[in-house]
């Protein structure tokens, strides 16, 4: 365990704060060194107080940690090469001893990995079940359902290249993003999309009905989308917390995309499909007669 510790403090891989266990408890209280009998080492170890002792040694004496500190933010590339790190040192321990890398760093790790690793697949799944809830909403009309889901996605598409541009990297909180952003570029989109259909079916064509709904819904989502804005605004001033900052800098993006996806893309899809439905109607109209 000592040699471990000494290895920690030296290796370069990642600036370790420090690192302690019973074994260097231990060669404190023998003058710098571990004594070389079990009775010297149990001897000692009574005079390790309790507290301490239950930190660093079981009750049944058959386990004991070392714990590594680092130096304040750290990134999660740094955590994962020490962490290989430390697998390479652990890697042959002595005869009839076990040794598990793990504690709060590994456990991060973990879970950052698994959630960048499948934001691929959420974002997908996300995609497909807006689809489906947007067939059944539109009467089992799957172009309606396609030309509603298609900017959704195309905002996915517009953040990945602005967070590759801007340096911004994946962690648990932006690998969440894609599923966020679905939640509320699909709200704008079906306010837009029923307000829109409510004046066609007053008889209205495509550009009329299409300028009634920009007028009467489009201040209200703007005004939605510049509120979520603002309100995630706020985490830009977390400068202490890094991992909030890009948060809330990929979640203003975000939304400020949905905005033009709604305003822009939308409406210009769905004037274009349906004009080019009614021009086929009034041919097929023409031709009958």
């Amino acid at each position: 365990m000592l040699d471990v510790e000494g290895r920690l403090l030296v290796q370069s891989a990642v600036p370790v704060a420090g690192a302690s266990s019973i074994a260097d408890t231990v060669a404190q209280l023998g003058q710098g060194q571990v004594p070389a009998t079990q009775a010297g080492v149990d001897q000692l170890l009574g005079y390790v107080p309790d507290l301490l002792r239950r930190n660093l040694l079981s009750e049944d004496l058959t386990a004991a940690n070392i714990t590594i500190r680092t130096s304040p933010g750290v990134s999660m590339e740094s955590l994962t090469a020490l962490r290989n790190a430390v697998q390479g040192y652990v890697a042959a321990p002595p005869q009839g001893v076990t040794v598990t890398v793990t504690g709060q760093g590994t456990i991060g790790i973990e879970v950052v990995k698994s959630l960048t690793s499948g934001r691929v697949e959420m974002t997908l799944l996300g995609i497909a079940l807006v689809f489906l809830g947007l067939f059944v909403l539109f009467k089992f009309n799957a172009a309606r359902a396609l030309i509603a889901t298609l900017p959704i996605a195309m905002i996915i598409g517009w953040s990945s290249v602005v967070m590759y541009l801007s340096g911004i990297k994946y962690t648990a909180l932006t690998a969440t993003l894609g599923s966020l952003i679905i939640g509320i570029g699909v709200e704008f989109t079906i306010l837009m999309m029923m307000r829109y259909q409510e004046e066609r079916d007053k008889g209205n064509s495509p550009i009329a009905a299409m300028t009634t709904a920009m007028t009467k819904i489009g201040r209200a989502v703007i005004t939605s989308g510049l509120t979520v804005v603002g309100g995630f605004g706020a985490l830009l001033f977390a400068r202490d917390f890094p991992i909030l900052t890009d948060f809330g800098a990929v979640t203003m993006i975000n939304v400020a995309f949905a905005l033009v996806s709604s305003l822009v893309v939308l409406p210009t899809l769905i004037v274009w499909v349906d004009s080019l439905r009614e021009k086929r109607r009034l041919a097929e109209k023409a031709n009958r007669r």
